[in-house]
């Protein structure tokens, strides 16, 4: 997303360092130690993908926004981020014990964020877990 591109310098400081770390930690508490996670809309890696890698997990990040991913590799160069569009996700089927998303999904259409719940479904294994963020539902009237 281009307005994170313009974004990325000032993100880090707007952004606390708990921001989901909880909920994530508590997903990942239910999988087996070195599971592979995908963090889908990972932005600089600050938090979520920290703290997930600092608890032993294998986490791998996806983001569309180059600016972000220049800070993702200046904060986790060990861990391996991928450029690429949620919405087609660029890896094989069932290669993640689970997934997260935070914070990003609200920025898609609701036609975009079914896509993005199939690609991501897609490199999920079978029953494998997928927390996000989203906003409010439209009501129908």
């Amino acid at each position: 997303m281009r307005e994170y591109d313009l974004i990325a310098d000032w993100f880090p400081s707007d952004r606390g360092r708990i921001v989901g770390v909880a909920e994530a930690l508590a997903l990942a508490a239910t999988l087996a130690t070195h599971s592979r996670i995908l963090d889908v809309g990972c932005g600089n890696g600050v938090p979520v993908t920290e703290a997930l890698v600092d608890a032993g997990y294998c986490v791998i990040g996806l983001d569309s926004s180059a600016g972000m991913l220049d800070h993702f590799q200046g904060n986790l160069p060990s861990v391996l981020v991928v450029r690429g569009d949620a919405r087609r996700c660029p890896f094989a089927g069932e290669a993640f014990d689970a997934a997260i998303s935070m914070g990003m999904l609200f920025h898609l259409s609701r036609a975009d964020q079914a896509l993005t719940f199939a690609s991501v479904s897609r490199v999920l294994k079978p029953g494998a877990p997928f927390l996000f963020t989203g906003a409010e539902i439209e009501r129908r009237r």
